[in-house]
């Protein structure tokens, strides 16, 4: 089958619920036939260890697939730099946004009175960074993080080829029971 990176990561997401449904459902399979004097007493329309253990085996099968696939996919492409990049820029931004409020310029000057006279004390503060300077790098971070995720955008609208068919997820949707 044949689909956009989009659209396996939206599968993939799929995938990853049901299979967390298969953990929560284990608790109410059968794992076999109760009778009382040959006559069968448990619902027969429950799910079978069986039934579950198959079902689980090609979910997982399925899992794996598009996981590689994917993995692949990003590996080829650089996608998980791209991604730390971005996260690094991000924490970047965070340190420069704290620096911007503390990136003031002040002059405070205030009298004293030192050996009975009274004095101006001028304090001050001189930034290492100017919010000019600041600013100018903030908007080079983000503009580099729009253009990564514009790559990314672009990478994930690409075509990628999984072994199975949509029909096989969606028949073990319809099978949970």
């Amino acid at each position: 089958m044949k689909l956009t990176v989009t659209e396996a990561m939206r599968l993939k997401s799929e995938i990853s619920e049901q299979i967390g449904n298969l953990l929560f459902t284990r608790r109410g399979v059968s794992y076999g036939t109760s009778t009382e004097n040959d006559v069968r007493v448990d619902d027969e329309s429950e799910t079978t260890i069986v039934q579950h253990m198959e079902r689980s085996h090609k979910l997982l099968a399925i899992s794996y697939e598009i996981n590689n696939v994917l993995d692949i996919f990003n590996k080829d492409n650089g996608i998980s730099l791209k991604v730390r990049k971005m996260k690094n820029n991000q924490l970047m931004l965070s340190m420069y946004e704290s620096a911007l409020t503390n990136a003031v310029a002040k002059d405070v000057s205030r009298r004293e009175k030192l050996d009975n006279k009274f004095v101006t004390v001028v304090t001050k503060f001189e930034p290492y960074l100017r919010k000019n300077e600041i600013r100018k790098i903030q908007k080079s971070l983000k503009a580099e993080n729009r253009d990564l995720q514009s790559q990314i955008d672009r990478m994930n609208a690409q075509s990628i080829t999984l072994k199975f068919d949509y029909q096989d997820f969606e028949d073990l949707q319809e099978s949970r029971h």
